[in-house]
């Protein structure tokens, strides 16, 4: 079976499918949901922190599933929202230094039922996606004057490849392996674009009013490589960026022999191949990235030579790109001085 991984919207439904919060539930307080303008500085910071928070969990969230993904399919990405997204939201709490979670209209895992002010914010989404307003559009805030945390809230919009996990009907296989892990699984039988749960997040103001918060660390993986074989990484990644801007150049001149010719060139088996210059120091994880890329690259020329078709060869394109940006999120270089010894694949 070819390698491949689903597209970023099923990956953003996984990834906030299955996972706990990151810290426990607010208390319950009685609250306005209305999203509002901040009425100070600090209050301004900490919306943006949320804003930052929110962006961070779902893209790492989905950049981490593209790794099972192609490693497994959609049933291995239950095993990894069940087993690691769990550490991921965590992660990504420390990073920002807030609480970080999602609550769901109907719950797969019961630690994501609303409570508290959570409740009040996705009851009323509730109530803005039925008057017609876009899920994915909806934000609330709310905060005091003296209160030392924020609230956040974002809605989640059910996207088209949602619905092969949450749908009203899943795939066997699939819904077989959600019981086996959410024995009270109830967060099927919802329909495109309809509002899906809420992310939420609680950023304490104080930590937002001061200016001497340090920046999080970075918690990458790093992969310990030479001057000369971290130069050659680079110089390959440069490669990738030049091929996308000239792939993009020559859909908008129309010009297929030359979008043909360059998605080829990034085609299955036109590396270096993995034992060989800086490859041999870089993990087998690395390759799991690599490989489906290669093979959307091959997609794009076979659409320049048959379809042409710009939006085909540029959601193409798009799949390739996400596997980049998944293995920078994942991923960094540590430089050392001297070179290091090969990593037994």
């Amino acid at each position: 079976m070819r390698t491949s991984v689903l597209s970023s919207a099923l990956l953003a439904c996984l990834a906030t499918a299955a996972f706990a919060a990151a810290t426990v539930p607010a208390s319950d307080l009685p609250v306005p949901v209305q999203a509002s303008e901040p009425t100070s500085d600090a209050a301004a910071q900490a919306v943006k922190r949320a804003e930052a928070a929110t962006a961070d969990l779902g893209r790492t969230l989905r950049e981490a599933l593209m790794v099972q993904m192609a490693a497994s399919g959609p049933v291995g990405a239950v095993d990894f929202c069940h087993d690691k997204a769990p550490g991921i939201a965590e992660a990504v709490a420390t990073r920002h230094g807030v609480k970080i979670g999602r609550v769901g209209v109907r719950v797969r895992n019961p630690g994501n039922a609303a409570d508290g002010w959570q409740r009040a914010a996705l009851d009323d989404f509730a109530r803005r996606a039925a008057k017609g307003e876009a899920p994915q559009t909806l934000q609330a805030t709310q905060y005091e004057a003296g209160q030392d945390t924020l609230h956040y809230a974002r809605g989640i919009r059910t996207e088209p490849a949602c619905l092969l996990c949450h749908g009203p009907a899943v795939a066997e296989p699939v819904r077989a392996a959600i019981l086996a892990r959410y024995p009270q699984d109830a967060a099927t039988g919802f329909e495109e674009g309809a509002l899906r749960g809420a992310f939420w997040v609680e950023v304490p103001m104080m930590a937002s009013a001061s200016a001497q918060t340090p920046a999080p660390a970075d918690q990458r993986i790093g992969i310990a490589l030479s001057p000369k074989h971290a130069a050659e990484l680079r110089e390959e990644m440069r490669g990738q960026l030049m091929t996308v801007q000239g792939i993009i150049g020559a859909l908008a001149a129309g010009d297929w022999k030359a979008v043909e010719s360059l998605a080829a060139a990034r085609g299955p088996g036109q590396g270096g191949g993995a034992g060989k210059g800086f490859r041999a120091q870089l993990p087998s994880a690395w390759f799991d990235l690599a490989r489906p890329m290669h093979f959307e690259y091959a997609a794009v020329a076979d659409e320049a030579r048959n379809g042409k078709r710009v939006e085909v060869a540029l959601q193409k394109l798009e799949a390739a790109t996400a596997q980049c940006t998944g293995c920078h999120a994942l991923y960094r270089i540590d430089e050392r001085g001297v070179d290091v010894p090969a990593i037994k694949q």
